[in-house]
């Protein structure tokens, strides 16, 4: 999995690929993530909607997981994804937005 400085992330089709996810607040400090509710959502493909699993002995930590047939549903343009935090008010917020693309094939 390859992520450039703007978020964009592409994924390979053959391989099921994760990648450590953390974020800083406006000082740089790392954000304890345990207690938050984070979502990743691809446009056009609400089943490809999960909640990112946290690290057991790092709470500043969360995992993108991408299994090969998330890979496969994605198909061949790249899509806009972006990250959502739930509150406990009810009300989102959207911490990145950037596109995803599967490349390669499985043989």
């Amino acid at each position: 999995m390859l992520t450039d400085d703007e978020g964009n992330i592409t994924i390979d089709r053959a391989a099921d690929e994760w990648s450590a996810l953390s974020w800083e607040d406006d000082t740089g400090t790392l954000m304890d993530l345990s207690a938050r509710t984070l979502c990743f959502k691809v446009k056009g493909l609400p089943a490809l909607t999960y909640h990112l699993p946290l690290d057991e002995g790092d709470p500043t930590i969360r995992y993108l997981e991408f299994g090969q047939e998330f890979a496969a549903a994605l198909g061949a343009k790249p899509r806009e994804y972006w990250l959502e935090e739930h509150h406990a008010d009810g009300k989102v917020s959207v911490l990145k937005r950037a596109t995803i693309t599967a490349v390669g094939s499985v043989s």
